[in-house]
Formats: structure tokens, C-alpha cells, sequence
């Protein structure tokens, strides 16, 4: 079976915090996202990482564009970004649209994908009491059924 069933797309955005350099870091994992995580896995406890990866990218303001957006994999567990597999410590340019996918190994080298995430960029102005834009990005869960 599949390892989630939804009936239609699930979606979170997460504001990120600012580091003093200027960079945008979002922290994904049960840590923060724990009842969402559990809406899209029965068995999110045993296939999501409390700090699973986070996302970093720089805001160029001028031209409104999310500049060097990267996935670092943080918890113990592969993910893949689009057909290209993360080991556990490792990172990957994040593209626009891209699917990451959150994986369990298998004997050897196999994966099963668990979870699949489709991540945009989005302006938090659709945000209450944001001033300013700024990318932020929003997980999808694409539906199942």
C-alpha cells in the first residue's frame, strides 16, 4: 500500500529565520512540523527525523528572487531532491518546483520512498502582519487518491 493516503494536496508554509549574514534557514522536522507530519504518515514517528533537514537560501530584494536555495539532510535518514540521493550530513541545490523525497533504506543500496514533497518558493505576504516580501517556502504533499 501507500504510505499515505490523502484525499486531496496538503500544503504548510514556514517562515524562516534570518541568520546575520542575511541567509534564510527553514528546520524541518517532527520538531516543528510534528502534526503535520502526522495528518500525512500513520507512522511519521519512525520515517520523519525530529530535525529531519533544513532549507537555506539568500533573498535578493532588488530582484525579488530566491537566490542559492539548498537542501541540507540533518537527521539521519537519505532524501532525495528530484532523482538525486542525499545521504544523511550531505546537501543539494534546491530547484524551483523540486520534489524531495523522504526515503528508508533497504538492504544494500535500495530505497522506498516514504513521503514525497513538492517545494515552491512563495511570497509571505500571504502571510498576516508580514512588511516585506521575501521567498518562503511551501511543502506540498501532493494527493494520493
Amino acid at each position: 500500500g501507500s504510505p499515505c493516503r490523502l484525499s486531496q494536496a496538503m500544503s504548510i508554509s514556514v517562515m524562516p529565520e534570518v541568520l546575520p549574514d542575511g541567509t534564510r534557514v527553514v528546520q524541518i522536522g517532527r520538531n516543528w512540523q510534528n502534526a503535520w507530519f502526522e495528518q500525512l504518515l500513520a507512522d511519521a514517528g519512525s520515517l520523519v527525523s525530529r530535525r529531519h533537514c533544513s532549507i537555506t537560501w539568500k533573498w535578493n530584494s532588488r530582484e525579488c528572487i530566491v537566490v542559492s536555495p539548498t537542501l541540507h539532510v540533518t537527521g539521519g535518514f537519505s532524501m532525495a531532491v528530484d532523482s538525486a540521493i542525499l545521504l544523511p550530513g550531505s546537501h543539494s541545490f534546491l530547484p524551483e518546483h523540486a520534489t524531495i523525497t523522504f526515503l528508508l533504506q533497504g538492504p544494500g543500496q535500495t530505497y522506498t520512498a516514504k513521503l514525497y514533497l513538492q517545494v515552491l518558493f512563495v511570497s509571505n505576504r500571504l502571510f498576516a502582519g508580514s512588511d516585506h516580501s521575501m521567498g518562503v517556502p511551501m511543502l506540498t504533499a501532493p494527493s494520493l487518491t
